[in-house]
């Protein structure tokens, strides 16, 4: 039986998946560690209303992570996708090498990182958009709602289409 096609978009895909996004765990992860001082406020001038909301975000951020509560579970939540990160590309390689176990292995990630996108979008919209100045009442969670499609989409399309019997099946 020929090699699904799924199976070298997935296995790439994941590849490209953690390169954009495992880092970034890292740096996450350090900015729980070192707290509000190590949040850099960009400077925004001449990028007009936009740069004022990027201002406000970062400033409520700093703000966030000055409280225990925000800042321990944002760093709990920071070191588990870095694991997961790994979990990720052990997978990934995985299935670009036809191993029986990376399905699991992605399927498990898949899920965590369904369950870990909605902490992540409560977590901010509890700690973070309350305290942004200079944002429309309400735009807090109407955008931490907004990045739900965007941090489900490449777990859903794995778990959906990696689990098809054409895939299970090879």
């Amino acid at each position: 039986m020929q090699r699904p096609t799924r199976i070298l978009v997935f296995g790439i895909l994941g590849l490209v998946v953690v390169a954009l996004s495992g880092f970034s765990n890292l740096g996450e992860l350090q900015l729980a560690i070192v707290g509000p001082a190590g949040v850099e406020v960009p400077d925004t001038a001449g990028l007009g209303q936009m740069g004022e909301m990027l201002r406000s975000v970062t400033l409520a951020t700093q703000s966030a992570l000055g409280k225990p509560a925000y800042r321990t579970l944002f760093g709990i939540e920071a070191a588990a996708s870095f694991l997961m990160a790994i979990v990720l590309i052990t997978g990934a390689i995985g299935l670009l090498r036809d191993r029986v176990w990376s399905l699991r292995l992605l399927k498990a990630w898949g899920f965590y990182a369904i369950v870990a996108s909605v902490f992540t979008v409560v977590l901010q919209a509890r700690f973070v958009m309350p305290q942004a100045a200079n944002m429309p009442p309400g735009s807090g969670a109407l955008s931490a709602a907004c990045m739900l499609p965007v941090f489900w989409l490449f777990p859903v399309l794995l778990l959906t289409l990696l689990g098809r019997p054409v895939v299970t099946d090879y």
